[in-house]
């Protein structure tokens, strides 16, 4: 619903938030990967709950370091599409 949603709105909320109409087309790119960070959080939360919070830190780090290495290189190339892609990657892992 919530991905529905930031796709048929997301001109319009970046309209009214940012008053830019570039925000808006960030918005539709970055929407399907709403449910992934929600199962993100989620699947980290259990984890914790199953006293693995060293595993976590782990994983949390080692996508940390990705993003950050994907953003150095991207960004300086493609500019806002490289943290945008960056970023998309770093979340299908």
């Amino acid at each position: 619903m919530v991905v529905g949603i930031f796709i048929s709105f997301s001109n319009e909320l970046g309209m009214a938030i940012y008053r830019n109409r570039e925000v808006g087309t960030m918005l539709k790119i970055l929407a399907p990967s709403i449910p992934f960070i929600y199962l993100d959080r989620i699947v980290d939360g259990i984890m914790k709950g199953l006293n693995q919070q060293v595993s976590s830190l782990k994983y949390d780090i080692l996508n940390s370091l990705s993003r950050i290495v994907l953003i150095y290189y991207l960004i300086p190339l493609k500019g806002v599409a490289g943290f945008l892609t960056g970023y998309l990657c770093r979340r299908s892992q």
